[in-house]
């Protein structure tokens, strides 16, 4: 029969199967794994919301946390009724709204849900497409589609500082949106926690120089020593424009 038409010492063909070490993961690099599929898409739109997420992440973090803002107005030129206060504030974004009352605590309960989806969740968002394909984006070469999409929040970098963007968040997070919860009274503190924030970037920027081109460091080192001079002479206006300050 088969047996003796087959050549005598060989063995009949085993139909390949998997290993059962392979893993499969949707972030793949091969196309048959998911061809056309739903990752091709995601990964295909991934760069434009991982832009649109940076450009915007600041000024809508700041809009969050003003929700916190609160400016005292005098309630009265003089003495104040029995039982009225005679300071009162009011929402910086919102006159309308009182502080301490319960349309402001419903405020700040929404605002805190916001809080952490934004600043708080798209900021992890960003650490954790980093180091997810932290091997290949450290290596230089972006094999799966996953790497490749994320390619434009490392493309400008070496590939030692990969992760450089992260500063650069966290740095216009807390100088446009985290100090917004400095309230205005305390505009001196505020200009400080700035300057603070600029002086650690500006150094580890010039120390390292994360840039792959000299012209980005130069820049980049340009813009943050422009704002860093922008703050002291905040601080200086304040200081001179003072109440307490006499010839």
């Amino acid at each position: 029969g088969a047996a003796a038409t087959r050549p005598h010492g060989s063995r009949p063909e085993l139909t390949s199967r998997p290993s059962r070490s392979s893993k499969w993961t949707p972030f793949a690099s091969d196309k048959t794994t998911f061809g056309s599929s739903k990752w091709d898409k995601l990964f295909s739109f991934l760069p434009i919301a991982l832009l649109v997420i940076f450009t915007f992440l600041p000024s809508v973090a700041r809009t969050i946390f003003s929700s916190w803002v609160c400016v005292p107005y005098d309630n009265y030129e003089g003495a104040a009724p029995d039982g009225e206060p005679e300071v009162v504030a009011y929402l910086w974004s919102d006159p309308r709204i009182v502080c301490g009352s319960d349309a402001h605590t419903e405020l700040k309960s929404v605002a805190l849900v916001f809080v952490m989806m934004w600043p708080v969740g798209m900021m992890g968002l960003f650490v954790f497409v980093l180091v997810y394909n932290r091997r290949e984006l450290h290596s230089g070469k972006a094999v799966s589609g996953f790497a490749k999409a994320v390619r434009c929040l490392t493309g400008g970098y070496k590939n030692e500082y990969y992760w450089w963007e992260v500063i650069e968040v966290t740095r216009r997070l807390a100088v446009c949106g985290w100090v917004v919860l400095i309230q205005p009274k305390y505009i001196f503190y505020r200009l400080i926690f700035c300057i603070g924030i600029s002086i650690l970037c500006l150094v580890a920027t010039a120390v390292a120089l994360p840039c792959k081109r000299p012209e980005d460091n130069f820049l980049s080192i340009f813009a943050q020593t422009t704002l860093l001079f922008s703050f002291g002479a905040c601080t200086l206006v304040k200081i001179l424009a003072a109440a307490d300050v006499t010839d």
